[in-house]
């Protein structure tokens, strides 16, 4: 089970998710806000990545074919969460 977590909110934005919850597609507002916190996540996680790949955008050379072929068979030979370490993408 998780740790209980106190939150405080403007009278506004909890009529707002009441009115969410209320349309049905949550079953009452702790379900509605764990949800936004886990697509909040996602997208810092999905930008943090997208802000990698800009870096590493600007800082490639162009590989011999020979290279893209021994690149290729390295990568094939790991697996997808060894390669997302490996690259620094498990934050």
């Amino acid at each position: 089970m998780g740790e209980l977590v106190h939150l405080r909110l403007e009278k506004n934005l909890r009529k707002q998710i009441k009115g969410i919850v209320n349309t049905g597609l949550f079953s009452n507002m702790t379900e509605f806000v764990r949800d936004s916190i886990r697509k909040n996540i996602e997208d810092y996680h999905r930008k943090l990545v997208l802000m990698k790949i800009k870096d590493l955008q600007y800082s490639a050379k162009a590989l011999t074919e020979k290279e893209k072929r021994e690149k290729r068979n390295e990568l094939e030979t790991i697996s997808s969460s060894d390669l997302f370490r490996k690259f620094g993408f498990n934050e």
